[in-house]
């Protein structure tokens, strides 16, 4: 029998967690290089492979793998990752996502069915169409383009539409929005600008930052503590050229969305709080809009009304609310959801049980569709 290289071995390790627990595998790659990736790419030293393996060098590999894993997920847990910000949640999450954008009366997504490469698919979840093999997240349609991060190699790219003239754009694996002609993005060290077509790449802040938004012709993002500088985390807004950056809001977050004047969020760090708070833009008027705390960390706002997942009696539900924390109604009983997209009057949730499960929701029937699934089909639990 002939002898594998190390290269070989790490490669069937990894290709066997991925095939058998995508959800976990999305976590090591999205934390492996997670605000890490430089501006300016360096191509690694190529690694010789060794001749005749020993058996106790194979062991040694496959225990060393185990080790990097289970390290990854210690610095997650105590080292100011997942714990530090859901504190005893386990089905908190923010690496379990799923992405979907809508241009043109047409979805693209993530499709977690064949290794998350970028498909389209019709509003109904017909029409399925792979569009690219990259590993995407991110998504941001214009109507002509899907821009999007690699995370095969940490890089932003756009593609047409259609499928056609896929294009490298930055060495960057940040978050990113657009607006106009440009792109805006956070990098390793700061936050960037350069034009849709990957041209004039302009740095605008050096605050380390993670949720980037576009709102009233203001750039507001979420500042990352760091071992450095503690007091960076918090919720910034700074003009489109990088001028008259301000900090509004102490609280340090994740993710936020932006409605009506106002930032809604949740507060992680080493205060935790599994609730939806509200300020105004300028950070003044905090408050937490209900009682209940999201089951799963998720939630979107669309026309002035919020949709989360809360438990009631050990149970989740969809609940949707408007904007001010009233008129709570609940859509979905027993339902659970990593991710939450709404589009028009369908919400789009995502959950990572058995390899991953889309389903659609009709807000105004209270009705849900899976529509795509990895889930087992001779399994009747649903």
């Amino acid at each position: 029998m002939k002898n594998k290289s190390e290269k070989e071995i790490l490669d069937i390790l990894s290709n066997a967690i991925e095939k058998d627990m995508p959800d976990v595998w999305d976590k090591i790659k999205n934390n492996q290089k997670s605000r890490l990736s430089d501006i300016e790419c360096e191509m690694p030293t190529p690694i010789k492979p060794r001749r005749n393996l020993p058996i106790k060098r194979i062991s040694s590999i496959a225990a060393a793998f185990v080790i990097i894993i289970a390290g990854i997920y210690i610095s997650l847990f105590y080292g100011g990752g997942i714990l530090k910000m859901f504190g005893n949640k386990p089905n908190m999450s923010l690496d379990s996502r799923f992405y979907i954008v809508e241009a043109n009366n047409t979805l693209y997504y993530q499709d977690f069915t064949d290794g998350s490469k970028l498909y389209s698919m019709d509003m109904n979840g017909g029409n399925r169409k792979k569009l690219c093999d990259d590993y995407v997240v991110n998504l941001i349609a214009d109507g002509e383009y899907i821009y999007y991060q690699n995370l095969n190699d940490q890089k932003q790219y756009r593609i047409r539409t259609d499928g056609t003239k896929r294009e490298l754009l930055a060495n960057v694996n940040g978050d990113v929005v657009i607006h106009d002609e440009f792109i805006y993005f956070t990098g390793n060290n700061g936050i960037y600008k350069i034009n849709k077509n990957g041209q004039g790449l302009e740095k605008l802040s050096d605050v380390l930052a993670n949720t980037l938004r576009f709102y009233n012709e203001k750039l507001y993002f979420s500042g990352i503590p760091t071992n450095n500088d503690s007091s960076n985390g918090g919720i910034y807004k700074m003009n489109l050229d990088g001028s008259n950056i301000q900090k509004i809001s102490d609280q340090t977050t994740h993710d936020f969305k932006m409605s009506n004047n106002y930032i809604f969020f949740q507060i992680y760090g080493n205060k935790i709080s599994h609730y939806i708070y509200r300020i105004n833009i300028d950070g003044t008027g905090m408050k937490k809009l209900l009682d209940k705390e999201l089951t799963t960390g998720t939630f979107d706002i669309k026309d002035n009304n919020i949709y989360f997942i809360s438990s009631e009696n050990s149970t989740p539900s969809l609940y949707k609310m408007d904007i001010n924390g009233a008129n709570i109604t609940k859509l979905i009983d027993n339902f659970e959801a990593t991710t939450i997209n709404v589009i028009g009057n369908t919400v789009y949730c995502y959950h990572p049980s058995y390899g991953g499960r889309l389903f659609k929701v009709d807000t105004e029937r209270k009705a849900k569709l899976e529509i795509l699934t990895n889930y087992n089909k001779n399994n009747t639990d649903k």
